[in-house]
């Protein structure tokens, strides 16, 4: 841990000096990856590593906040030149986006009622089930074959905000939720109420790539993203990142692997 943090000094010690602002599309609601604290500043895994990145390629950033409607749409129209929160690398994603090095690695999963471990009433009739419209857990829902041998009727429900899910779930409003397990952990451990009543699945249900998303033509600075990602791969500086927000990822084999294969030499 130590070690670490003197990595993460040093690369700000030998950063270049702060140029100018640098915009940055950054979500509100995608905790603990992005989201607006109560004072106001942004915070969370990806923000936290694209200012440590920022400062790698010395650059200042500011922030401009986006929904999961508009976040691709604000960046094609150059409002900001790179896109961090929770955003998955997809080949059809990448038809019209640029992603840098794989920044994070996670899965889907369902947060639905511990009673439904026990199964499902005989007499429940429907079952239903809330998204995120235009994420890939809300494509993983649009599969035509996921839910044709259920023997019951599933209702999709688009939700507004991982927030207003949680608030449905508590309710009983909504059955289940689908979105990245990080996310779901987090919302249980926002509403402790929640989490004696709800439970995630094990079942991973999708791979999940997280990235740094840019223009597709940028390539100059998709580069520099690149490089500055490398050194701070390379220099284990990330992990600090993991303790302080996903503590459950701080011995996580398989994120261990990713990012040292990606520290990739000078």
């Amino acid at each position: 841990m130590l070690g670490r943090w003197l990595a993460l000094a040093l690369c700000a010690a030998f950063a270049p000096p702060a140029t100018a602002d640098l915009p940055i599309c950054v979500r509100e609601d995608a905790a603990p990856f992005s989201e607006r604290g109560d004072d106001g500043t942004f915070r969370g895994y990806s923000v936290d590593l694209c200012k440590l990145v920022a400062k790698q390629m010395g650059e200042t950033v500011t922030f401009v906040p986006v929904t999961v409607e508009t976040r691709f749409d604000v960046l094609l129209a150059g409002t900001c030149d790179m896109l961090c929160g929770a955003t998955t690398v997809t080949m059809r994603r990448r038809e019209t986006l640029g992603f840098s090095l794989i920044t994070f690695v996670t899965d889907t999963a369902f947060l639905f009622p511990r009673t439904l471990l026990k199964g499902i009433a005989p007499n429940r009739k429907s079952l239903s089930v809330g998204y995120l419209s235009n994420t890939t857990a809300h494509e993983y829902l649009m599969d035509d074959d996921l839910f044709t041998m259920r023997r019951i009727h599933v209702e999709l429900q688009d939700m507004d905000s991982h927030e207003a899910a949680a608030a449905a779930l508590a309710a009983g409003e909504i059955d289940s939720y689908i979105a990245d397990r990080e996310i779901l952990q987090n919302m249980l451990q926002d509403m402790p109420e929640l989490a004696e009543s709800h439970i995630i699945g094990t079942r991973g249900l999708t791979y999940e790539p997280y990235a740094i998303a840019m223009a597709k033509d940028n390539l100059a600075l998709r580069e520099r993203v690149d490089q500055a990602l490398a050194q701070l791969f390379r220099d284990s500086v990330i992990w600090t990142l993991v303790e302080q927000y996903i503590p459950s990822r701080s011995n996580d084999a398989l994120l261990a692997s990713l990012l040292k294969i990606q520290s990739i030499p000078e």
